[in-house]
């Protein structure tokens, strides 16, 4: 409550500034109609402000009547440090969790005291350069505006980017539109190119790129902001997965756009108040409603919506209202629309000009039980754009850890790569075919490729040319080979017959001493060809293979209904 003595204070310093019309000192806040207020200089109210700060009083105006002047007593309850302080401690738990379940990501087949010196310096630290880079433009302008600056309102975000950005806390208040447009715009622009830089930087980076990166990469459900595509293709054109720097700079750009939206504190809230007063008041609500559903689909801006709805949908207001902004209305409406499409990624963006092929050499890899049990595909990728590519893989239905090899860096437009894709299938597999779909991606983009894995049991009843295991076999002058399959049981069985080709081989296979014979052609399906026959115990057939055109490898192996037989690989080199 204001007493006798301070009502006393309160007027001899308006009277010093201001010729009081109509007085009001028996309500609260106290007030004073001043004739003209609405165009008489700002600077006359600043200096009301620091005469009545000496004494531990704010004035400030009302929209509802610009020529009328209200005193409280300044604000000395709690400042709640202690609750900004947990943010903080919260917030650098959070970038660390994000940047570990990254690095996890990235660099698979690391340790965990690895993973963590990997997230810390190639995530937390640019993370928090983008952070402090915003709080540093805004101390200036606060002490530029003679304000105190006070220690941000951090918002964590463990379930994606470990932070949403930094709320500020003016305990004075905001003198005027101006500085109230400035504290939000400076850090706006500000953290937007810190971040971009970071994407250049890691885009020039020597980290190695990953091949064996699993599905459920942020940038493959998302995508890149609209800024991002072009900032890192007129460095080097690559639009596949981002390492830790990359995609810490990737969160700058998108925290850096919901800070721009007009809500309540964000900065796009004090920027966009600060412009257009309370007429900014109407664009809150549909904003608001839209970030909402935006969080229905996407859990890891729900944070963000709860903050804002804690802290006051309204926001601040400036201590006097009539004062205009001195900057040019359309190009703060322009940096702000441009940070606020280029940081926004609702709708999925990406550059036409990423479109690849993929195709496997040979779909079906054989391996052997109670053995490594490794499989193997060979795949060429062709580039069919015109900026490069950095191709990544996956094996969608499988839980182990893939291993790719393959040449290093990106994709030049038009060229091409083959690449060595192994995994080993789980241990609860038993003999027989098993399907899986391996996925190539680049950017946002996915080939989707139907490879089997066909397990066997290589059995002493069936040997080619005399041996047990696996045949191993080489021609390098003729186009023709020969081999034979060895029954050594008693009785008839029936068996199944395999040939893997590469793609697009042209080959043809003669079993003598019976009447199948398999045609030339060409065969680049998933399943390889297969035929069943009965061959009795004891007996011995022969196989003539044919090959024509090139170097070419055909997989040749024979099972029975339990998948007990033998194989043979027989490379034709001319």
């Amino acid at each position: 409550m204001i007493t006798r003595q301070d009502l006393e204070i309160i007027r001899k310093v308006v009277s010093k500034h201001y010729r009081i019309t109509e007085p009001d000192e028996v309500s609260y806040p106290v007030s004073y109609r001043i004739k003209d207020l609405d165009v008489l200089p700002e600077s006359m109210f600043r200096g009301l402000l620091d005469d009545l700060e000496k004494y531990g009083f704010v004035a400030f105006t009302d929209e509802a009547d610009e020529n009328k002047i209200y005193i409280i007593r300044g604000s000395e309850g709690e400042n709640r440090e202690l609750i900004r302080l947990l943010l903080f401690f919260l917030t650098i738990l959070s970038v660390l969790y994000a940047g570990y379940h990254y690095s996890s990501l990235y660099f698979s087949n690391s340790p965990s005291f690895i993973l963590f010196a990997y997230s810390s310096l190639l995530f937390f630290v640019p993370i928090y350069c983008i952070l402090m880079s915003r709080e540093f433009a805004r101390y200036i302008i606060t002490r530029k505006h003679n304000l105190e600056y006070s220690f941000p309102i951090f918002i964590p975000d463990p379930i994606f980017f470990g932070c949403l950005g930094s709320i500020p806390v003016v305990r004075q208040g905001f003198r005027d539109r101006e500085t109230m447009m400035e504290t939000g715009l400076y850090p706006l622009i500000t953290g937007f190119l810190v971040s971009i830089a970071i994407v250049m930087i890691g885009t020039l980076s020597s980290l190695t790129p990953v091949l064996n990166a699993p599905s459920n990469f942020p940038t493959s459900s998302w995508g890149f902001p609209v800024i991002l595509s072009p900032a890192i293709a007129m460095v080097s054109g690559s639009y596949g997965v981002l390492n830790p720097i990359q995609f810490a700079g990737w969160s700058g750009i998108i925290m850096s756009g919901f800070n721009a939206l007009p809500l309540g504190y964000l900065d796009g809230g004090l920027v966009w108040k600060g412009l257009a007063g309370r007429k900014t008041l109407m664009a809150r609500y549909p904003v608001m409603i839209s970030l909402i559903v935006l969080g229905l689909f996407f859990p890891e801006f729900v944070i963000l919506p709860l903050v804002v709805l804690v802290l006051g949908l309204r926001g601040p207001e400036p201590l006097i209202i009539s004062s205009p902004s001195k900057f040019g209305r359309l190009a703060v409406l322009a940096i702000c629309g441009i940070i606020l499409a280029g940081g926004l990624i609702p709708f999925h963006y990406s550059p036409p000009s990423n479109k690849f092929s993929a195709y496997v050499l040979e779909p079906v890899s054989i391996v052997y039980l109670n053995s490594d049990r490794n499989a193997s595909f060979d795949l060429m990728v062709e580039n069919l754009g015109t900026s490069s590519i950095q191709p990544y893989f996956t094996i969608l239905n499988l839980q182990n850890g893939i291993n790719v090899s393959g040449p290093p860096g990106s994709l030049t437009p038009q060229g091409n790569g083959l690449y060595a894709v192994q995994f080993r299938p789980p241990q609860e597999s038993t003999v027989g075919i098993t399907n899986y779909t391996l996925a190539v991606s680049s950017g946002i983009n996915t080939e989707n490729l139907g490879v089997s894995v066909l397990t066997i049991n290589l059995s002493n009843d069936y040997l080619l040319d005399g041996k047990n295991g696996p045949l191993k076999m080489e021609s390098a002058t003729s186009t023709d080979f020969n081999f034979t399959l060895s029954a050594n049981y008693s009785g008839s069985r029936n068996l199944s017959l395999f040939i893997i080709p590469e793609v697009y081989s042209n080959y043809s296979v003669l079993i003598s001493n019976m009447s199948l014979r398999i045609p030339s052609g060409t065969l680049g399906s998933v399943y390889p060809y297969s035929d069943s026959f009965q061959l009795a115990g004891r007996k011995t057939i022969s196989l003539d293979i044919k090959v024509s055109g090139g170097q070419n490898e055909i997989d040749i192996f024979f099972v029975d209904m339990h998948y007990q037989g033998a194989a043979s690989y027989v490379t034709f080199k001319l």
